[in-house]
């Protein structure tokens, strides 16, 4: 069986969406340090 994307298994899809949630919150948090950084107050 040929596994093409946007046709991943019901598990694969579980553990992408979760992969792209930490993706998600490990790029906010990195905003987040970055306004911290930036602010001249800390």
């Amino acid at each position: 069986m040929h596994n093409y994307e946007g046709q991943t298994p019901a598990g694969d899809r579980k553990t992408d969406v979760l992969a792209r949630a930490v993706q998600l919150v490990k790029t906010k948090t990195e905003i987040v340090d970055f306004i911290l950084a930036a602010c001249p107050y800390k």
